[in-house]
C-alpha cells in the first residue's frame, strides 16, 4: 500500500502508470511486480 502525504509520486504495475498526489492511495495487489519513483 502506498500512501501520499506530500508532493506527488509516479507508480506502475504491468502496462499501466499512475500518478498520485497528495492524499491518494494505492494498493498493489499481493505478488504482483510493480514500480514507484518519487517526483517531488
Amino acid at each position: 500500500m502506498f500512501h501520499v502525504l506530500e508532493g506527488e509520486m509516479r507508480l506502475g504495475s504491468g502496462d499501466s502508470e499512475l500518478r498520485l498526489g497528495l492524499g491518494g492511495t494505492f494498493l498493489a495487489k499481493q505478488g504482483s511486480a510493480h514500480t514507484y519513483r518519487v517526483e517531488n
